[in-house]
């Protein structure tokens, strides 16, 4: 950061209602191309102001270092006035444009009354129909809290539906009402005296929200309510959870990335859950106490090192399968361990639903994946998660490094793959997306993209020809071809990511089927994706093009 740009907004408040009041503003910003702007500060005060030096002479009546996008209920105001002038002035890092329609700026007012007998801010949400509550003053506000399912708030009871901020306060007992929907973005973080939450019957909760528990380590146990979707991305992260029980009925479908991060838990069970279907990136990683872990049936996706080692259990040939606690037959190929086979058949993977995160990559333990010549899918098989990245929680993986694998097949029955015959590739059915390919593998005509990481140290031929019908190569698509010196691509290619040619040294040569100027509209064609190679030569129908030249050439 530079240079601080800027920016006043001019707004006129009419009557206020009497008593407290509270501003709620949110800003958006937008730069000269378009992007969202970051807001560094907001500076409040009570007139209008038309220069910056008028600014400067007058003194804010509040004023907040960073705010979130959505500032609500943190800077009261009195009461009863026909007309309150506002000066906001919004502090960011990049200059902006001048089109107004780039620049939003809402704000509204809602009443709240302070209850000094329990330190507790109530502030009408929704219209005046229910109340939110929060800490008057959060460095003053200790042992244990008691929320009520409504407060008289100027003669009429209200719900309360919702939590301002309790984050970094002394509390050492939370109970919530029933009618609060979700516990929002770092609600209770870093409380450390927290040690029990309870959550009203019949609890009306849907969400956790990031960050929510963060930093909770007297907290050992909870109990997460039915109503309950969404656990969020490092809502429970390094807490001192012990003990985690889901409700009868659970409706929970996804536990975000690192939500349970470095937890105490020694087992994890899910068995009254049939809702769970993600288990994002990280979610119990950490959890080293873990020793055994039940899954339900409805898993489709489980993220990387989401289930600790220490809860899984090898098989004599070193395979890391779960059974699924609801139905014997749904299996989870989570890891592998000294793979004492060459051939992977389906009879070996009878029943795997997935396969996910270190099964189809040497990770963090050797493998012995190298040495696997033949791999069969079995009809059972709904999804292959073997990824160069998992977007979720942003970790690399290796790429599946079978480098001697030269036949792959799909069982006749599955839905979600297939593998044309002759061609050697595994094939995503509905997008035309190639998985996994092989040394002898022959892309069929039908795929329209190349998968990351397909074909990742496993193909050693010095030249391949993509077909015509492809249209996108993935990143790392053909990383670490270290034998591979030329490449022909189809004029069908709309994209290229980076380092889609990862680590192919050799590499110096491209034939496309295309000209010139079609080549210089792939998109990704400004990024890196020969990794470095200097002087790749691209021969196009009408003409040449040298692709990260040691010296200036082309044409």
């Amino acid at each position: 950061m530079n240079y601080v740009y800027s920016w006043i907004y001019n707004y006129k408040i009419t009557d206020l209602p009497e008593g407290n009041n509270a501003l709620n503003v949110s800003v958006s910003l937008k730069d000269k191309n378009g992007s969202d702007l970051k807001v560094l500060a907001i500076e409040f005060i009570s007139q209008n102001c038309a220069t910056f030096s008028e600014v400067e002479n007058v003194k804010p009546f509040a004023f907040v270092i960073e705010p979130s996008s959505s500032l609500t209920g943190n800077t009261p105001i009195g009461g009863g006035e026909s007309e309150f002038p506002l000066c906001i002035v919004i502090a960011h890092t990049e200059d902006i444009t001048s089109d107004e329609n780039k620049m939003n700026v809402t704000i509204s007012v809602t009443s709240f009354v302070d209850d000094t007998s329990t330190e507790l801010r109530y502030t009408k949400i929704n219209g005046g129909k229910e109340l939110s509550v929060a800490p008057i003053d959060i460095t003053t506000l200790s042992g244990e809290v008691t929320i009520p399912e409504t407060y008289n708030f100027d003669g009429e009871d209200l719900p309360i539906t919702a939590f301002g901020s309790f984050s970094g306060s002394n509390i050492t007992k939370i109970n919530i009402p029933s009618k609060v929907t979700s516990i929002e973005f770092s609600t209770f973080e870093k409380c450390t005296s927290l040690a029990s939450v309870t959550i009203g019957t019949n609890s009306q909760l849907t969400e956790i929200g990031p960050r929510a528990f963060y930093g909770c380590r007297a907290l050992t146990e909870i109990v997460i309510p039915a109503n309950v979707t969404n656990i969020n991305n490092e809502a429970f992260y390094s807490s001192g959870l012990t003990s985690l029980t889901f409700e009868s009925g659970s409706k929970l479908t996804t536990i975000g990335v690192n939500a349970f991060y470095q937890c105490g838990f020694t087992s994890i069970s899910f068995a009254n859950n049939t809702k769970l279907t993600h288990i994002m990136g990280g979610a119990f990683f950490g959890c080293e106490l873990i020793k055994s872990i039940e899954l339900p049936s409805t898993i489709e996706y489980i993220g990387y090192l989401a289930i600790p080692l220490t809860a899984i259990t090898f098989t004599e040939k070193g395979f890391g399968i779960v059974s699924a606690s609801d139905n014997s037959s749904v299996k989870y190929w989570l890891a592998s361990k000294k793979l004492t086979v060459t051939e992977i058949t389906k009879e070996m993977l009878e029943g795997v639903k997935l396969i996910a995160g270190e099964a189809l990559a040497s990770i963090s333990i050797e493998t012995n994946i190298k040495n696997v010549t033949k791999i069969e899918i079995p009809a059972s098989l709904k999804k292959i998660i073997c990824y160069l990245k998992d977007e979720e929680s942003g970790s690399i993986l290796e790429t599946a490094e079978f480098e001697n694998l030269t036949s792959i097949s799909v069982e006749a029955g599955n839905t979600v793959y297939n593998c044309p015959d002759g061609s050697n590739c595994l094939i995503e059915t509905a997008t035309n997306r190639l998985v996994l390919g092989c040394k002898n593998s022959s892309i069929p005509l039908s795929v329209k993209i190349i998968g990351t990481g397909a074909f990742g140290s496993c193909m050693d031929k010095s030249s391949f020809v993509i077909p015509s019908g492809v249209e996108i190569i993935e990143g790392s698509a053909f990383s670490e071809c270290s034998n591979l010196t030329t490449v022909t691509l189809p004029s069908s290619v709309i994209e290229i990511a980076e380092n889609a040619f990862l680590l192919c040294d050799k590499l110096k040569s491209v034939i496309y089927t295309g000209t010139v100027s079609q080549w210089n509209a792939i998109k990704g064609i400004g990024t890196d994706f020969f990794c470095g190679n200097k002087d790749v030569v691209v021969t196009c129908t009408d003409g040449t093009v040298t692709v990260n030249p040691s010296t200036t050439s082309g044409s």
